[in-house]
This record gives C-alpha cells, sequence and structure tokens, in this order.
C-alpha cells in the first residue's frame, strides 16, 4: 500500500521529508499537549474512579485494592489493571507516590506516542501526505485533550488500541505467527485497560480467516493470535482465582454499568423526562447507590463479587420487564455514544460552556462527516485490506455500549483510527477537485 515516488525526488529525500514531518509532529504535540497538561493540572490532583488510589496502593504496600492508607488493604478487582499499573510503575522510577506531575508526564508520553504511531499507520496504509493529517487531528482531537487532563483509562486505552492496530497491520501483510503472536499480545493487554476491547479481541481472532494467506496458514494465525491474548490476560485471571475462587476475566465493574444503563429509573426518565433534562445516577434503584467495595466494615472480597451478581441480575430483570424501554434505550446509547457535542452535564450550564460544547460539535461533525467519505471511497477495501481492524473496533465499541451506559468518553480508543479515515476522506476530496 505504499506510494510511488515521485520523479524528481530521490528515495532519501522522500525519506528526510517524512521523517522532518514526523518530528515536527511529535514536537508539536509535547508543546501543546503538555501546555493543555500544565493548564488543567487541578484535574490531575482529582481521582474520581480511584485509579490514583489502587496505584499508590500497589507502590506502598504491594496490594490491588481500593483500600485507603490507614485501613487494611482488601483485594478488588472493580477497575481493570494495566492502568494503575502503568502509574505504579511510573511512580516506582521516580521513588514517589502518585502524582499530578507523574500522571501528566505519562500521559504526555502516552499523547505523543499516539499521534507517532497514528502518522505511521496512515503510512501503512497509503495515505502518503494523508498520514501528517491523519496525526495532526489525533494531535488536536478535543476528546483526547479533555481525557489527558483525567486519571482514567482513555489515554492509555488509546495507545493500546493504536499498538494493536499496528501489530493487525502487520499480520494483515505478512500473515505469519509472529505478526499475530504480537496482535494477540497487544489486544489482550488493551482488554486488560478497557474490558470492552475484548469484544474487539474476539472479533480479531474471528477475522483471520480473511487473511490472505493460505487456509493453513489463517487457521495458524487464529490460534496464535487467540492463545497469545489468552497468555496476556493470564496473570489477571489467575490472581483473581486466588483472591475471588473465581476466574474474573475483565472486572467486578460491569453489573454496575448495566445496572446504570438498565434500571426502571433511567427508562422511566427516557419516557417522561423534557429532551435534555440530566437524568442522576443517584437516582439508581437501591441496591447500592454508589458501587459497594470491601471495607473495614466488610472485608471480605467477596462481597464485591455479591454486588456485581445482584447489579446483573437486577438489570437482566428490568431488562425483562420492560423490553420495548431496553430497545428505545439501547438507541439513546447508541447516539449518545456517537453523538457530535457532549452531553449537556449540568441543569444550570453556564454560556462559555456551552459555547465550548457546540464548538466540539462543530469539530466532529467537520470529522464525521470526512470519515464517512473515506469509508464511502474504500467501499469493498475496507473488508480486504488493514482497514478492516479499525472497523472492528469501532463495531465491537457500538455493540458493547449500546447495551452497558455510554457516553462520548467511551469512544476516545477509536480516535485515531477516525481521524484515519477522515483524513483518507479529504484526500480524496482534494484529488476529486483538481
Amino acid at each position: 500500500m505504499s506510494t510511488a515516488h515521485s520523479p524528481t525526488q530521490s528515495p532519501s529525500s522522500g525519506r528526510r521529508n517524512k521523517a522532518g514531518s514526523l518530528l515536527w509532529l511529535l514536537l508539536l504535540t509535547a508543546l501543546l499537549r503538555g501546555a493543555a497538561g500544565w493548564a488543567l493540572a487541578p484535574q490531575l490532583a482529582e481521582d474520581p474512579d480511584s485509579y490514583g488510589l489502587i496505584a499508590n496502593n500497589l507502590v506502598t504496600r504491594w496490594s490491588y485494592s481500593t483500600s485507603l492508607p490507614d485501613q487494611t488493604p482488601v483485594p478488588t478487582a472493580y477497575r481493570p489493571p494495566i492502568y494503575p499499573w502503568a502509574l505504579a510503575c511510573s511512580s516506582m522510577l521516580l521513588g514517589k507516590t502518585v502524582s499530578p506531575l507523574i500522571v501528566g508526564s505519562l500521559h504526555l508520553a502516552l499523547g505523543i506516542a499516539t499521534v507517532g504511531l497514528t502518522w505511521y499507520l496512515g503510512q501503512c496504509w497509503g495515505l502518503a501526505r494523508g498520514a501528517t493529517l491523519a496525526a495532526f487531528l489525533t494531535l488536536c482531537d478535543p476528546l483526547l485533550w479533555y481525557q489527558s487532563s483525567q486519571v482514567m483509562t482513555e489515554t492509555l486505552a488509546t495507545f493500546l488500541v493504536v499498538v494493536g492496530l499496528v501489530t493487525l497491520t502487520r499480520l494483515s501483510d505478512r500473515g505469519n505467527w509472529q505478526a499475530a503472536c504480537a496482535a494477540g499480545a497487544a489486544l489482550g493487554l488493551a482488554s486488560l485497560c478497557r474490558p470492552p476491547l475484548l469484544v474487539w479481541f474476539l472479533l480479531s481472532c474471528g477475522a483471520c480467516v480473511a487473511l490472505p494467506v493460505p487456509r493453513a496458514r489463517k487457521l495458524a494465525c487464529l490460534a496464535t493470535m487467540a492463545l497469545t491474548g489468552v497468555l496476556a490476560l493470564a496473570p489477571w485471571i489467575i490472581r483473581n482465582i486466588i483472591q475471588f475462587k473465581r476466574p474474573i476475566v475483565a472486572t467486578t465493574h460491569g453489573g454496575y454499568t448495566l445496572h446504570l444503563a438498565n434500571n426502571p429509573s433511567f427508562y422511566h426518565h427516557l419516557a417522561t423526562a423534557p429532551w435534555g433534562q440530566i437524568w442522576n445516577a443517584q437516582n439508581l434503584p437501591p441496591i447500592a447507590n454508589t458501587p459497594v467495595r470491601p471495607g473495614p466494615q466488610n472485608p471480605d472480597p467477596g462481597v464485591e463479587l455479591n454486588h456485581d451478581q445482584l447489579h446483573y441480575e437486577a438489570a437482566w430483570t428490568a431488562i425483562g420487564n420492560e423490553p420495548r424501554a431496553f430497545a428505545w434505550s439501547c438507541a439513546v446509547r447508541l447516539g449518545r455514544l456517537w453523538r457530535l457535542a457532549p452531553h449537556q452535564a449540568s441543569a444550570a450550564e453556564s454560556l462559555p460552556r456551552r459555547v465550548l460544547r457546540w464548538t466540539v460539535g462543530l469539530w466532529y461533525t467537520g470529522l464525521f462527516c470526512l470519515a464517512v467519505r473515506g469509508i464511502w471511497q474504500l467501499k469493498r477495501e475496507v473488508w480486504t485490506t488493514a482497514w478492516m481492524w479499525g472497523i472492528l473496533l469501532a463495531l465491537a465499541l457500538t455493540a458493547v455500549h449500546t447495551l452497558y451506559w455510554s457516553n462520548v468518553r467511551m469512544r476516545a480508543p477509536v480516535t485515531p483510527f477516525l481521524c484515519l479515515l477522515a483524513a483518507s476522506g479529504a484526500t480524496t476530496l482534494r484529488a476529486t477537485r483538481k
């Protein structure tokens, strides 16, 4: 999928130009993302999902736990492990506990790497100069900018997804067991950062049968990819068997997010509330308004597992009792996942915040229009080239978050692929105008 060299340009000159473009992109990323991280540093001191707390417990007590420093550490599987371990390792390198500086530095490094790998993917996928545009769009993406200022998994998950796309591209090009091994490991690690990516891993394993290689090699690639992915997941699964007496592949958080998306209060809100009114998660029916985890009064980690199961049961009961409301809620979640402007977070939204939201909406209107054009230009080639892996990623996240709780944040890992599609659409649009 490489482009031919211009007759007036030597191969070495072309390589220098590409290297120069990449270097400028990386420097610009470091400058802009670094400035944004500095400006939004106070948000990095917050820890809404307890990832920083888990990381500090790993550093100071070697315990994967959400227990506070003055409490006996109780094991948890409520959050996926890769992001806390990344924070912990970054902290241990500096001999300190997790701080906003460490989180910001990690996110900056991941952001730079993500932009660089997006550019590399664009080159591999035949975009030529469009690769620079795709990387620039990734650099400027408002969702990725905002999430880089949060102690959450999106920044790392996006990086791991791009690594996964690189390894899958090599699998498409080479069709050998070594490439399949790298792809399986990358997607397994990505799944340990964001559990919905497990569906992408499974779809990608199945898609090995579409590789342009003999049948025996297809099956070998499928088996190798599946095996290495399982091996990447194995330490977490084994740890959970030891702690919870059960092979938890993802987390004990799934029941809560399914229940949050499927409960009588939310269904009633969708049926009766005025357009734009916000549903408060505190209205979740009382299995637990806030998810119960082990603590000083409940030191048994099995309590966490039990509450996860109760949430699942309540969610499936609500779905069974109100199938029409469930179907409508699926459509709502699908719309929220792919909406252009972020959802209004407060009924008393200020004018500057509203202007900012709609500015972001205009950005995504342009991006999505170009991405749709990119898909249209590719047409059937989507399923016979490395673009297939990105389509499977988008389908996997869409399927999961149609059922589970969703908002625009949940689509962050697919952003570089959308930028690649948009760059493809933009380059073909420019070509047709000449």
